[in-house]
């Protein structure tokens, strides 16, 4: 009997201990195009595909991935977190992206697109990222909306 009780004093101690977990947002990206290839390395998972009309890969977390987009014509990538679109763009010329998922950062070469902090399952702090809409000349939507989603202007 005490042997069960010591055991199941250790069994709760250690439970007790346990840190709290970052959670984070899970990502994907999508690639459209008449004819594009594809290159990604997402931790360890390499891989080039041709491909002629849609692909989308879920990323592996954490991930420092690192997506080449090569078009034969314009080739639409899509970024998603948690399975909302939060960036897109037309490529047009071979375009690396790279995915930072500590610092939940997206990089083209040229621009850095900061998704927020990871979610920590500890604290219920919101966290902050661009709005991501589509406007009329193309581009995104450079507004913060705090908790993800769209900003007043395109809900």
């Amino acid at each position: 009997m005490k042997k069960l009780l010591f055991l199941a004093a250790i069994a709760i101690g250690f439970t007790a201990c346990k840190k709290d977990k970052l959670e984070y947002e899970t990502a994907a990206f999508e690639v459209s195009c008449s004819t594009c290839t594809i290159a990604y390395d997402n931790d360890g998972d390499q891989s080039t595909k041709s491909v002629s009309a849609s692909f989308k890969k879920d990323l592996k977390l954490p991930s420092n991935a690192s997506i080449t987009v090569t078009p034969k014509a314009n080739t639409t990538f899509r970024f998603y977190l948690t399975n909302r679109e939060v960036y897109s763009i037309v490529v047009t010329r071979p375009t690396t992206f790279r995915y930072d998922y500590k610092a939940n950062t997206l990089h083209d070469g040229v621009n850095t697109r900061s998704f927020g902090a990871p979610k920590s399952s500890s604290s219920g702090k919101e966290t902050s990222s661009t709005c991501g809409a589509t406007t009329k000349e193309g581009g995104r939507c450079q507004r913060v909306v705090k908790g993800g989603g769209y900003c007043w202007q395109h809900k």
